[in-house]
């Protein structure tokens, strides 16, 4: 059976006549029926059952018309006949309807048709007309749109969801710029460029290096929101040192540099007091310029200096509006003592907060070198009596040998050439020689290819004791005895005098031959003299202690020969004259 569908706008038309006998009424269904009765042609009329005659004649009653079309719902009229009256009926089909399918992107999404929802798809029958669809699903931004159903026409419908972001492009600078930066876990230097940052809350730090020692830092935390600023500056307004490995703001590290300063500088000053020398010599000079530049580096001037220097003895240098101060606090030449000497060097002053102490003060001229006046006066200045004293002019000798002794000796040389203590070249510098001697048994000789200008040995035990006279000035051919050595027994004298003409004699006296036991060189004569003037006499005087160790040692006397002459007389000539 051919099915033409009739328009929404098309009715039914039916002619209904009502008899006029109403004894005999006849039965009719309650429902008259017309299923494929109903046809329309455009244009034409309506057909029942197949028929073009649109009249009924129908008893008086309720009559039920069912209605059917396709793509169309089915309809029920309810008609009232009644009796003796035609009546027009409009009857129309149902809802018209179409069938289709709707589905959505993403699957797990939800489709809402009219306040009914559907999981991910819809497929069946709607009514035609229009429709306002929703869609949605987490993470996505909703979708609302309308569409038109038209009766009998399929439909097939396809939404896709957008994803809503979730992340974005971020850019992280800061102030001042070029600062490493650590975002959450993330890594980068400012400008930080993230090419997909998750939306969220951060916190961010950042730190820029200005030096080995100082750094600026900041911390901030910021909002990434879809649609918001994508990009955010951090303020480095905290300035941070570094402190034994680890950074602090500076105000503490400050704090912590000074607590560290004072507490090394007491560590230091407690070091100083326990190395320091008991006796400890201030030297000063004043200059006009350093002549020792011309004959060493810095670091040999440096390295002799600390040679010389005990622990606590310093020189103070004033060369013109400045001074400087070379203080040696360590028994190891380090930082602090390097840089004085450089300052001196240099002549850039430099400043010193060391606790002063209390020190022998002696003054000097720098003559022709600082280092080699520093360093004969410097051990001479704490030996008024030192073991060996001896100048170039005084005598032509190419060794001295240095017996036992029981306590420590320094030796210190000037100038000369190939210096040496036993096979040791003892030289610091081209212009000086020092060594220090551990007690010893053992006998040690000082030698020379070149005389030294100063031959200085003294004894760290302090001073021996000293050669006195009671009469300082005697007459010409007058002379007198003076006792060597108290205790112990002289083996060998080497006599220098000095005469008035500065020339110097140079005399050796021994103990030898069959009178040797009773020569008696623990007493020794000054004069007669024949011309007047000032004398210097030295002796040199190897003997053996009460120990019957060899020793040596040096004594000194001054004195004046007047213009008077002394006349001879038998007991002032006696040779072992009481000494005076």
């Amino acid at each position: 059976m051919k099915v033409i569908g009739l328009k929404l706008s098309q009715l039914v038309l039916l002619a209904v006549f009502i008899g006029g006998c109403a004894s005999t009424e006849p039965e009719l269904p309650e429902t008259v029926s017309l299923i494929d009765g109903v046809y329309t042609i455009p244009e034409s009329g309506v057909f029942i059952n197949g028929e073009g005659d649109t009249n009924l004649e129908l008893k008086p009653g309720e009559y039920h018309f069912l209605v059917k079309k396709p793509w169309h719902r089915d309809k029920v009229h309810t008609v009232l006949v009644e009796r003796g009256q035609k009546q027009l009926l409009k009857l129309s089909p149902g809802q018209g309807f179409a069938e289709g399918e709707i589905t959505v992107s993403p699957s797990e999404a939800i489709l809402e048709i009219a306040d009914e929802k559907f999981s991910s798809k819809f497929t069946g029958e709607l009514d035609s007309g229009p429709y306002k669809l929703v869609v949605s699903s987490h993470g996505f931004y909703p979708l609302e749109t309308s569409i038109e159903i038209t009766t009998g026409e399929a439909f097939n419908y396809h939404f896709d969801l957008k994803p809503i972001p979730t992340s974005g492009s971020f850019v992280i600078d800061s102030n001042p710029s070029g600062a490493s930066v650590l975002v959450n876990d993330m890594e980068g230097i400012t400008p930080f460029a993230i090419d997909q940052l998750p939306f969220g809350s951060y916190s961010v730090s950042a730190v820029k290096q200005i030096n080995d020692e100082t750094r600026v830092v900041g911390e901030a935390s910021f909002e990434f929101v879809q649609d918001g600023s994508n990009e955010f500056t951090v303020n480095l307004l905290s300035s941070e040192q570094l402190f034994e490995s680890k950074w602090y703001s500076a105000i503490v590290a400050a704090e912590l540099q000074q607590q560290k300063a004072a507490r090394l500088k007491a560590e230091e000053e407690q070091r100083y007091r326990n190395a320091r020398v008991q006796s400890p010599i201030s030297v000063s000079f004043e200059i006009e310029e350093l002549t020792d530049k011309g004959k060493m580096s810095e670091q040999d001037f440096a390295k002799a200096l600390f040679t010389l220097l005990r622990v606590g003895d310093r020189i103070e240098v004033d060369q013109g509006d400045y001074a400087y101060l070379i203080w040696k606090r360590s028994s190891k030449q380090g930082r602090v003592f390097n840089e004085q000497v450089k300052s001196l060097w240099t002549q850039s002053p430099n400043k010193h907060n060391f606790q002063d102490d209390e020190v022998s003060s002696i003054q000097l001229s720098q003559g022709t070198s600082l280092i080699t006046t520093l360093a004969y006066h410097l051990y001479r200045s704490r030996n008024t009596n030192p073991i060996l004293d001896l100048d170039s002019s005084m005598h032509s000798l190419k060794s001295i040998e240095l017996p036992d002794h029981d306590s420590e000796m320094t030796i210190v040389t000037i100038g000369g050439a190939d210096v040496r203590l036993g096979q040791n070249d003892i030289s610091v510098t081209p212009l000086i020689g020092f060594h220090q001697v551990k007690a010893s048994s053992g006998t040690k000789s000082i030698s020379w290819s070149k005389s030294p200008l100063k031959v200085l040995v003294v004894s760290e035990a302090g001073d021996l004791s000293a050669l006195t006279l009671n009469k300082s000035r005697l007459k010409i051919n007058e002379k007198s005895l003076v006792k060597l050595i108290e205790d112990g027994e002289v083996e060998s004298i080497q006599r220098f005098t000095q005469l008035p003409d500065e020339t110097w004699k140079y005399e050796v006296i021994e103990k030898s031959g069959p009178l040797a036991s009773s020569l008696d060189l623990n007493v020794n004569e000054i004069g007669p003299h024949d011309i007047s003037g000032q004398y210097n006499r030295v002796w040199l005087i190897r003997y053996l202690d009460k120990q019957n160790n060899h020793q040596l040692r040096q004594l000194s006397v001054n004195y004046a020969v007047g213009e008077d002459v002394k006349e001879p007389e038998s007991d002032t000539f006696f040779r072992r004259k009481e000494a005076i």
